[in-house]
Formats: structure tokens, C-alpha cells, sequence
């Protein structure tokens, strides 16, 4: 799933079924990825912030349905597994407030079918110490209760009395954040079985577990759910045939931190990094085996460093960063270039393949601000569903003028409608990667016309020609005498009739 949040704000809570406390609660509301958490104030960092956590619901283990008895204006129930919980507007008298709760609506069914696959989802949990690395202030040693569940690796400070439990809750590490799982036991003294997790914002977790067993069981399982969540997050169907391109071992630098040399692997479809040295054949028989991190191509940009020639920054399409740096500025241009020659190749493939690409970003008009948006780009046009506004804007290529970067973060689509040309600005973590993929698609969709117009004048030509020939080949036709009626008389000799036989 992406990191964006895709729905936040203000909304009254009830307790329905399954609820000991029915009272209503306004309470501040954040749906990011799998969960929708809510909290008694509005949080500095999205919700990330522990301090004013109320609960969180795990959405694909929800459905969401009509209120048959509404109390006070519109309201709709979201229905877990043993819980209903009643949703209505904070404020009865806010503007426009059927809408704003529609669009609550609309993007929690939006994330409840997308993470479907997460419905029945394993469920691990157990104690583990824990301590913090790079980013945190306080690294010693805390026994905390993990519970690995949809895309959340949580972690508490005693056993949850009841399922959406958060009393005890200490934090949470996002697994679509993870940029390198190091599975080495040389992370921590007095625990020999742990290991590290980094994060895309440069943050270290050191996790250990009680014996060897018990650690491979949750390396397992957290490589086998962000792999899982890898599918759903991709771009694209994951039936295209993966072959390596290029390889080499290259240094990458997360966020100003220490420079790491990995080992890089570009395919056709990813840029993969291991941690060691890896055969071709090796890599195409087990992608995951010693597998730190992996990128789509759909979506990522490689922008050439300025000042240092022999680096350049690598940004996926939720924004993750990092500084990748070769031997050689002839090296570096040689990724870069294949790099993004590979991506802008991916997407005219799967445009003239006749599938879909979906790509996250947030949205901006001149206007107003659109919030959380999908945005589908197929070979006959673009699609953009606001889901903060209900709203879907259809863009086909005929009415698409122009594709352009107008800030290093925004781009902007400037298309014709009936009475007037209109200009969507988009902004997203990478503007960069999104324009670059809506281009390919207007380039491929371009060509594939002026393919089939050129095509279909050539056939109009040779067909007039070949009418042409058969016209003057063929030999003149005589006309047929013209038939005497029983009345007419013979016709005398030396008369025009005779003339005209």
C-alpha cells in the first residue's frame, strides 16, 4: 500500500454492537494504509504520534454499510469481526457535510478492497526485546509484546486486554518503510539472536529474539508480508517475465547517513540491492535470497547529482530516497541512463499491452486542494480519483495537450474540454517519476496512432492504385444493339439504324 495518508479529519464516533460505552465521541480520524486510527486531538506527524491514540481499526477485517437508524443527520457503520462502530460528522452544521462524509465513505470501501488479501492474513505475536539504533535517543534494552498484523509491526508494553486494545501500545514500524531487513547477529551485546531493521527515514530498530528458532520465525514472517505488500502496492500485474539487465556493486546513502556498499541488481521490471556479491543465475532463481531492498521501475526517477558526477539520487513513486554513488562518473551515467531508458520502455509496454498502471500521489488544482489520489493511466486515457472529494476526472489522450514539469515536485497536465483548456497541477514525494510515466504513456499513445493513420493512408493509397490499373487494363465495352419492338419497322438500308448496328 502507499504511504500517503489517504483520509483525515474530524468525525463523531458511537459505539454499536459488541461496544460496553455507546456515547458519541468526536474524535480526530487518520486512515493511512491498512488501519484507520483516531485520536483525542490532532496529531503534530500524522499517526505517528502515540500521545493522543484512542484505538485503531484494522480495515480488512471490516465492511462498511448504511446506519438503517440514523440518530441525527447521515451517518454509515463500519463492521468488524466482533465491533460496529457508527460514523457520523463531527459538526451537524459543517458545509457541505453529506459529502465530506461521503468521501469517508468512499475511501475506506477504497481500502478495504484493496487490501482483501489481508483478510485472513497470518497473525504473529510474541515478546522480543528491543532497542533503538540510528534516529532514536534512547537505545537500551526493552522487553516489549510484538504483533506482527497487516502492514504494522506493532509493539506493546504488556499483553492487549482485547483486540483493539492501544493502552499498552509503544509504537509501530510501517513494513512498507522497510529498506533493508539485516538478518546478521552482531547488532547487540547480551542478546546473540537479533537482528536490524532500517527504515527509509534513516531509523534503526535492533530486535532480538530468544533463540534461533524463534528469530527465523519472525524473519520469515516479516520478509513474507513485505513481500505481500510489495504486490499490492506495484504498479503493475506481476506477470511480466523479470530478467536481469546489469550488475554491480555500487554505494547507497540513505538520508545523510554512513555510505553502505551494496550489491545492485537493475531487471527489466526493479532495481534490486543485496548485501552480498550474487550470480545472475542465482538472482534469477531466488529474487528474495539475501534481498535488502527492492524498487519498482514504474514511477522511480534517477536525478543526476550536480556537483558530484559520480552520483545521483534514486527516488521510488512513494518518495523513498537514497544517494546510490559508482566508481566512475562514466559508471553512474551508464545507470542512470538505463535506469530510466528501462522505466520510460516498462510503461510503453504495459500501455501497448493493453493493461493498466496505478500510481499514488496527492493532488492540487489551482483551486483547492484534492488530497489522497489514484491515479490509472491505460492507453486510451488518464484517470484521477479524488477521494477526499468523490470526484473522478477522465483524461483521455485526444483531449491531452501537454505533460510538463513545473516545479521540481509538482507536474502538471494541461488538456481540452468542450469550451475551455484546463491545467491539473499534482503534486507528490515523485513528481519526477509520475511525470515521466504519463509522458512515456502520451509518447507510446502518440506513436500507436500516427502508426495506424499512417498505416491506414498507406492501404488508401495502394487500393486507389491497384482501382487505377485494373480501370486502365481492362478492354473498352462494346454496347449491346438495342432491341427492336414487335412495332418498330426493319430499317431501311443506308439509314442512321443501320449506321448505329
Amino acid at each position: 500500500m502507499s504511504l500517503d495518508i489517504i483520509c483525515q479529519g474530524w468525525l463523531a464516533k458511537e459505539g454499536g454492537k459488541g461496544h460496553t460505552y455507546k456515547n458519541r465521541k468526536v474524535r480526530w480520524f487518520v486512515l493511512k494504509d491498512l488501519f484507520l486510527f483516531y485520536f483525542t486531538e490532532k496529531p503534530a506527524d500524522g499517526a505517528k504520534n502515540m500521545t493522543n491514540l484512542k484505538g485503531m481499526i484494522y480495515t480488512p477485517a471490516c465492511r462498511v454499510k448504511d446506519n438503517p437508524t440514523p440518530k441525527k443527520g447521515p451517518s454509515f457503520i463500519v463492521e468488524s469481526k466482533d465491533k460496529e462502530y457508527i460514523f457520523s460528522v463531527a459538526d451537524s452544521g459543517q458545509a457541505d457535510a453529506d459529502n465530506y462524509l461521503l468521501s469517508w465513505r468512499n475511501s475506506l470501501e477504497y481500502v478495504i478492497e484493496r487490501s482483501a488479501g489481508f483478510k485472513e492474513a497470518e497473525v504473529l505475536e510474541g515478546w522480543l526485546q528491543k532497542r533503538g539504533g540510528k534516529g532514536h535517543n534512547y537505545k537500551n534494552w526493552k522487553k516489549r509484546h510484538f504483533l506482527l498484523r497487516g502492514n504494522l509491526l506493532s509493539y506493546f508494553g504488556d499483553v492487549r486486554s482485547k483486540e483493539d486494545d492501544v493502552s499498552q501500545l509503544k509504537g509501530f514500524i510501517e513494513m512498507s518503510q522497510i529498506v533493508e531487513l539485516d538478518t546478521t547477529s552482531d547488532h547487540g551485546v547480551g542478546y546473540d539472536f537479533n537482528w536490524r531493521l532500517l527504515l527509509g527515514n534513516g531509523k534503526e530498530y535492533i530486535v532480538a529474539a530468544k533463540d534461533e528458532a524463534e528469530k527465523e520465525k519472525w524473519i520469515g514472517a516479516i520478509r513474507k508480508r513485505i513481500k505481500k505488500l510489495a504486490k499490492l502496492a506495484h504498479p503493475i500485474a506481476l506477470d511480466y517475465k523479470e530478467t536481469v539487465v546489469s550488475m554491480a556493486r555500487l554505494s547507497r546513502t540513505v538520508r545523510g547517513k554512513t555510505p553502505v556498499s551494496n550489491f545492485f541488481v537493475l531487471s527489466n521490471l526493479n532495481l534490486r540491492y543485496y548485501k552480498n556479491d550474487i550470480s545472475k543465475e542465482a538472482v534469477e532463481d531466488d529474487w528474495g535470497k539475501g534481498l535488502l531492498g527492492t524498487m519498482p521501475l514504474v514511477g522511480c526517477a534517477v536525478l543526476p547529482e550536480k556537483d558530484v558526477p559520480d552520483s545521483a539520487t534514486v527516488i521510488d513513486v512513494t518518495g523513498n530516497r537514497f544517494l546510490l554513488t559508482a566508481d566512475s562518473a562514466a559508471q553512474m551515467a551508464d545507470w542512470t541512463e538505463n535506469i530510466n531508458s528501462l522505466a520510460k520502455d516498462l510503461v510503453k509496454q504495459i500501455i501497448s499491452r493493453g493493461d493498466t498502471i496505478r500510481l499514488n500521489c496527492l493532488a492540487r488544482s489551482e483551486s483547492q486542494n484534492n488530497g489522497y489520489t489514484a491515479l490509472c493511466i491505460d492507453k486510451n486515457n488518464i484517470q484521477l480519483n479524488f477521494f477526499m472529494l468523490k470526484r473522478k476526472v477522465d483524461i483521455s489522450f485526444k483531449q491531452l495537450k501537454r505533460v510538463y514539469m513545473s516545479d521540481e515536485e509538482i507536474f502538471c497536465l494541461r488538456y481540452e474540454t468542450s469550451d475551455e483548456i484546463r491545467v491539473l497541477n499534482i503534486i507528490c514525494a515523485n513528481a519526477k517519476g509520475v511525470h515521466a510515466a504519463i509522458h512515456a504513456a502520451f509518447e507510446e499513445v502518440k506513436g500507436e496512432r500516427s502508426e495506424k493513420k499512417a498505416s491506414a493512408q498507406k492501404l488508401e493509397k495502394r487500393e486507389r492504385k491497384k482501382k487505377k490499373k485494373t480501370d486502365s487494363s481492362s478492354p473498352a465495352k462494346k454496347p449491346k444493339p438495342k432491341k427492336r419492338s414487335e412495332a418498330e419497322p426493319p430499317a431501311e438500308a443506308g439509314s442512321d439504324a443501320d449506321a448505329d448496328v
